[in-house]
């Protein structure tokens, strides 16, 4: 006979894409959202609680979220990425120039 549950069975284990929630900081008097940067999660101050209602921060927070996600794409590769991407460019043409010459010699 065939269970009755509906629990989901492996397959929909796929997180879904959610909204950046503002959340508030009673200790400080402020709304801050948290924010996936690089792989952490951070922490980005939004404003005061008694300047914003719940619906302000909350569009603020997914703005927030936007402009976070192009500055991702914009960024340029860093210096050491193209260095070690040269370096094993080159290293494979030295392999091959001393292949060349130690067949000739």
């Amino acid at each position: 006979m065939p269970s009755a549950n509906c629990a989901p069975r492996g397959e929909g284990n796929l997180k879904r894409a959610q909204k950046l929630k503002a959340v508030r900081n009673e200790a400080r008097g402020t709304w801050v959202c948290f924010p996936v940067v690089d792989g952490k999660r951070t922490t980005r101050k939004l404003g005061l609680l008694k300047e914003l209602t719940q619906e302000q921060a909350d569009a603020k927070a997914g703005e927030m979220c936007r402009s976070l996600r192009l500055m991702a794409e914009r960024t340029s590769p860093k210096v050491r990425d193209i260095v070690e991407q040269y370096r094993k460019r080159s290293s494979l043409h030295y392999d091959t120039v001393r292949r060349k010459l130690l067949r000739r010699g």
